[in-house]
Order: structure tokens, then sequence, then C-alpha cells
């Protein structure tokens, strides 16, 4: 059974729902900070991990247990883990504005219990606070009725790591992530 936050774990839960939605909402409208002519550039090599028996502990708690395995073509269908992952720059009132992406790294909807991944990201030169948001979540699909499909994200963990980065125009730094339990 999930456990729902009380008093003081209220705020901060909900602080975090906001900034995921924020940063959801950015993420799917393909808008990016555009880093003018002459960009510095934030490599991040990411290896991510789930802690053991958090899949199966998520459809437990969903009450989806009967439902296993997944199988295609039935009513429910479980799949994933998949991720999602991008590089933001955290603005003075607690915007999020995502980092274009060098090339076409996958960013959303990577299928993969342990994520290996690396993508470069450009922002205009200067000193920055940035944040690296990585999801992780299972996807339930079913029909309600029989021209009624629902598909549902199931959370399975959020990793957030802040960085300060003040770079020239044309500096690259690098960063490495090790997120989660080692696999």
């Amino acid at each position: 059974m999930t456990t729902i936050p009380r008093g003081d774990k209220v705020w901060p839960a909900l602080r975090l729902a906001g900034l995921l939605l924020l940063a959801l909402v950015a993420g799917c409208a393909g808008a990016t900070l555009d880093p003018g002519p002459h960009p510095a550039r934030v490599e991040v090599v990411l290896d991510a991990s789930l802690p053991a028996g958090l899949v199966k502990e998520t459809i437990r708690d969903n009450a989806l247990e009967g439902l296993l395995p997944p199988s295609p073509g039935v009513l429910h269908e479980i799949t994933g883990p998949y991720w999602d992952w991008r590089l933001y720059l955290m603005g003075p009132k607690g915007s999020l504005e995502p980092l274009r992406a060098m090339g076409e790294p996958r960013l959303r909807r990577v299928p993969a219990k342990h994520l290996k991944a690396r993508a470069t990201f450009l922002l205009p030169p200067g000193r920055h606070r940035l944040l690296l948001l990585v999801d992780s979540y299972l996807e339930h699909s079913y029909y309600e009725t029989l021209n009624d499909h629902v598909t549902e994200s199931l959370s399975l963990k959020t990793y957030r790591q802040r960085l300060v980065v003040d770079l020239k125009a044309g500096r690259q730094r690098t960063v490495k992530y090790q997120l989660g339990p080692r696999p």
C-alpha cells in the first residue's frame, strides 16, 4: 500500500510534483533554450539503475499483480521500465528551461532496466545553475471500454542532480553520474 505524505512532507512532495510537471510540459513542448552563437557545452555521462524489487513493488502497490507477466494482446499490458532524462537551466525564480542536446540522443522513453547514456547539451557561456532530471517509470495500458484505450505511467524512481558551471564560449565540461545501486 502506498503511503501518503503527511505534515511537513506534503509541501516538499507538492513542490517536487510541480517541478516534474513543469519539466514535463517544457520537455513536451519541444522548446529548448537558445544557447546563442558561441555556446558552451556540458557533456553528461549517465549510469542509472533501479533498486532491486522496485518494479514488482510498484506493480503490487498499484494492485496490478495478477497481470504479470505482461503479454501483448490482452486487456491489460505493463511495459518498461522506461527512462526520460534531460538537463535544465534553473532560472532565478525556480523556472526550468530545457537545454538543447547536440545530435539526436534518445532522451525520452528509453527502454532499459539499467540506463547507460551520454549526451552533450548546449548553453550560453557564463555561470549557470543546472538540474539533471532522470525519471524511470512503467507504462500500464488497458481498455476501459472496447473503444477507449488508456495508457498511464507508473513512476518508479526520480533522480535529481544539481550542478553549477561557469564556462566560456566554446568550452566543455564533462560530468559523470552513477545514480541508484550498482547493478
